[in-house]
Formats: C-alpha cells, structure tokens, sequence
C-alpha cells in the first residue's frame, strides 16, 4: 500500500492502472481523451480489420486448392504423392508450389496461397500444412511401419542382417513392408489386402 498511495492515505485507480503491462493500454487509461493516443488507438484497429482479412483471404485461397486437388486427384495425399511431391521429399518450395499448381490448372492467387501454406514461415511447406490431418496420417502410417518391422525382424535376423534388410533403401523399412503385404512376391498390393495386413497388425487410422 504504502508504495501505491505516494504517502497520501489512499490510492486513486492511476495507482491500479500502473499495473498495466501494456504500455499503450496504461497511457490510453490515464489520458483517455488525448488526440495522438486516439489516433493510434484508431490505427491499430484499421492493422487488426487489415490482418483479420489476410487471414480470411488466406483460409478461402487454401480451402479453394485443397477442393482443387481433390477434384482432379481424388484425395490429397495422391495429389501430394503424384503431383506436387513425386521425390518423396516431404516438403518443397515456394517456387515447386507455384510450378505444380500452374501446371495442373490452378488460377489463384499463388501469393496467398502461399502464405497460407507455408504456416511457420520456414520457406517450405508440406503435406501437413496444406491438409493438416493426412499429414497426420501420413505420419503414423510411417512410424507404424518403422515399429511393426523393427518388431518382425530384429529378434529374427542377425544384427548385421537386420541393418542389411532395412538399409537397401533410404527409409527401407517401407520398402520390406511392401513384401510383408506381399507374400506371394507379385510386386502389387492391392486394397483388400492392404486393409487386412493393417487391420491384423493394429493400423487402425483411415487412409484415403
């Protein structure tokens, strides 16, 4: 109290209004009347309405491309697996988005697009901010992949074996996976037994 009261007996609502950590909101609260506050305080709201609509714009220019790669490739993880990431990369560029999408037909606006895309400003975008939840699937399906393998082979094969089998592609337990789905050797996996192999080893997210 007695740091507040300035040795007066009482504290006046400037002694509270002290306490805000926004400097603009302290000066905007002592002198509410002030032209040049006012002026600001009209400025920041015309940067929110500003921001608000880029944000807007950006939501509407996302949801137009990912209705866009649906239509011509169904689901997105193909559009993103045939068309806009073929390397397996897991991320490109602004310049490869602008490639692809020009290519494929899309007539938006690629700058908001962008920026819609690209949500932590790194330079790169990926699956995950364009769709958020096939990323996510996308991603389990990986590490389940890594984890069912690891299980079926580690306790079976010699160390150096086991390194030898997964290491004859980058990532190659996707590789023996594929022969795990296809016992027979006929180089084709085709849905119903893709299910079941998911199904009877606990792969239990929907994948399009």
């Amino acid at each position: 109290f007695d740091g507040f009261d300035g040795g007066r007996g009482y504290v006046t609502l400037s002694g509270f209004i002290f306490l805000e950590e926004n400097p603009f909101k302290r000066r905007l609260m002592l002198r509410p009347d002030d032209p040049a506050i006012r002026k600001t305080q009209e400025e920041r709201r015309a940067h929110e309405i500003r921001q608000i609509e880029i944000l807007k714009r950006q939501k509407r220019a996302k949801a137009e491309f990912r209705y866009f790669l649906q239509s011509k490739f169904g689901n997105l993880v193909r559009a993103w697996r045939r068309a806009i990431d073929p390397r397996g990369e897991f991320q490109i560029s602004r310049q490869r988005l602008c490639q692809v999408a020009r290519q494929l037909g899309y007539h938006g606006d690629l700058r908001v697009l962008w920026n819609a895309v690209d949500c932590d400003g790194s330079g790169y975008t990926s699956l995950e901010e364009i769709d958020f939840l096939s990323g996510q699937a996308i991603a389990q399906f990986r590490c389940w992949i890594r984890q069912v393998v690891d299980e079926t082979y580690e306790d079976k094969l010699a160390p150096v074996q086991f390194l030898d089998t997964i290491g004859r592609q980058r990532d190659g337990h996707g590789k023996v996976m594929f022969h795990m789905m296809d016992p027979k050797n006929t180089r084709k996996v085709f849905c119903k037994q893709f299910k079941y192999y998911c199904k009877k080893w606990g792969f239990t997210t929907e994948l399009n």
